[in-house]
């Protein structure tokens, strides 16, 4: 029930944001994170082919949002200045023992409103030094091409860095603490990771993660068992969401370069191009996935596999119908049938001859 009302009250809060934006014809550029059309992608893009980049992070990022602190954004901000019972009300549903709890459905929505206000500090600190902002929830990162990092955000102490006052000054007045292990520079000389992706020249998977996950893969088929993170694991659908991540960082710069093109006719002769090399010229990654594609649904199926010539939805209806009477096609449950084999038909034979 709470769960409930707390979805309700992160799509009211959504609708709100979606409002402020509009009313003040700004676009948020500086948050990436628990917005559509943003991403890990599109926060990485901001600081591809840099001299510096600078990430630091905020510690403890949603239970540093407290009842308090809630309830007096809703009473004094000037997009919002509710009552204060209906102020009250909203930080009771989005607290847990007086804090901001992480998995709630409202907590993304509220961080967001709360730290717009960080968000324009930073970014002034940034464009005065001439250097890129951008926050994905408590991940921040400056950039610059100068050929000195500007001191006044941060300067070398020795083998490390030390942030500024004036930038550590600015994140404790807007109410946060950083967590200074994980403060690092990365110069262009090195590898350079924003959020986990490299930005070095394009925004990729690190080579590391790619090779790391084609080893994994070709153990699990192997074995259907591999090692992740020092712990053995078996889990199919672990593994899938790991080249699944792979997949759409790498094809989503194509994507997104094809969608960047201006002249339209060129941009659908990109496409065109884009998917007859697909067909033609299937990249590692994409081989490496059809074979994972290939073990799941024939060689391990988690249920009998039906393949159908052609459509199949004629054979399912079929056994919706004898449902009761062949209780290994399918079971009813509470009024509703579920089939205990799966269907493999004509919309998936891509997947079949691509493999």
């Amino acid at each position: 029930m709470l769960k409930g009302l707390q979805k309700r009250l992160a799509g009211v809060l959504y609708d709100c944001l979606s409002e402020i934006e509009e009313s003040e014809k700004r676009k948020n550029n500086l948050s990436h994170a628990y917005r559509r059309g943003f991403s890990i992608i599109s926060n990485a893009r901001v600081h591809h082919s840099r001299r510096f980049v600078l990430n630091l992070d905020l510690k403890d990022f949603f239970p540093s949002f407290n009842f308090g602190r809630i309830r007096g954004f809703f009473l004094a901000n000037k997009h919002f200045k509710l009552a204060e019972p209906v102020a009250t009300l909203i930080a009771q549903i989005a607290c847990n023992d007086g804090l901001l709890p992480q998995g709630s459905p409202c907590s993304p929505v509220l961080s967001e409103l709360l730290t717009h206000f960080l968000d324009i500090r930073l970014v002034r600190l940034a464009t005065k030094n001439k250097c890129s902002y951008t926050r994905y929830a408590d991940d921040i990162t400056f950039s610059t091409n100068q050929k000195n990092f500007p001191a006044a955000l941060a300067a070398p102490v020795g083998e490390s860095w030390a942030l500024s006052n004036e930038l550590k000054s600015r994140v404790q007045d807007a109410g946060f603490a950083i967590n200074d292990e994980k403060t690092r520079m990365q110069v262009r000389a090195g590898r350079q990771t924003v959020t986990g992706l490299t930005v070095n020249q394009k925004v990729n998977v690190p080579q590391h993660y790619y090779k790391l996950a084609r080893a994994m893969t070709h153990k699990f088929l192997s074995t259907e068992k591999f090692i992740r993170d020092g712990a053995e694991e078996t889990s199919l659908q672990s593994l899938e969401g790991v080249l699944n991540h792979i997949y759409h960082i790498r094809e989503r710069q194509i994507d997104l370069a094809i969608a960047a093109e201006k002249n339209k006719e060129r941009q659908s002769k990109l496409h065109e191009e884009r998917e007859r090399a697909k067909k033609a010229f299937p990249s590692a990654i994409r081989l490496v996935y059809y074979q994972l594609v290939f073990f799941k649904h024939f060689i391990d199926p988690p249920k009998p596999l039906v393949i159908c010539e052609g459509h199949s939805v004629y054979l399912k209806c079929a056994i919706r119908k004898l449902a009761a009477t062949h209780p290994k096609l399918a079971s009813v449950e509470n009024g509703k049938i579920n089939f205990n084999i799966n269907f493999f038909g004509i919309q998936n034979s891509r997947v079949i001859c691509c493999s």
